[in-house]
């Protein structure tokens, strides 16, 4: 954020489809664990038509 003159502490993040998949996959990173990271550098998010729960794919004929 400070490349670009933004605030670190106002990280927000919107996705749709499988940007929104990404997204959660972000807000369910355990940041805190990286050196030099802080626990929570995400403020906010918007996800819109993810896919949160692949289990049921994985049990489709689409799996492959």
């Amino acid at each position: 954020a400070e490349a670009f003159q933004g605030d670190p502490e106002r990280q927000y993040l919107s996705g749709f489809s499988s940007g929104a998949h990404l997204t959660g996959a972000l807000l369910t990173t355990p940041w805190g664990d990286y050196e030099g990271l802080p626990a929570n550098p995400i403020k906010g998010a918007l996800l819109c038509s993810g896919m949160y729960d692949l289990l049921p794919v994985s049990r489709s004929y689409r799996r492959e």
